[in-house]
């Protein structure tokens, strides 16, 4: 599945397989990810939000997002091995709020945010 290899990848989590799921997991994080043989038809937008702890985690996270991107772009001969945006990531501010926007292999919206001091 794509996209536990790119989550793996993009926030260094383990992977364990089960029968019907796959656990990704590592000291602060875990995903749960169940695979439906059957498409919804009518599922709507999907953005999955999330916090860091840290600015500093908040740049690690896109820096890596964006590499992860260019190879696996690279490797791909039509420039769209992962279906991910090749266009550049900008960290935004809203207040005390530091946030950025990324879409997964399966085209889901992540929105990665760190609250600052108040």
């Amino acid at each position: 599945m794509r996209l536990t290899s790119f989550l793996s990848d993009l926030f260094d989590l383990e992977i364990d397989n089960s029968r019907d799921s796959i656990r990704l997991v590592n000291e602060d994080l875990s995903f749960l990810i169940i695979e439906r043989e059957e498409k919804l038809n009518n599922q709507g937008t999907l953005m999955l939000d999330f916090f860091v702890s840290s600015l500093d985690e908040l740049h690690q996270i896109k820096d890596k997002y964006q590499f992860l991107n260019y190879r696996q772009n690279s490797l791909s001969t039509d420039g769209t091995a992962l279906g991910l945006s090749t266009q550049p990531i900008e960290i935004k501010e809203a207040g005390d709020m530091s946030f950025f926007f990324f879409t997964d292999p399966d085209q889901r919206r992540w929105k990665v945010s760190y609250l600052g001091p108040q």
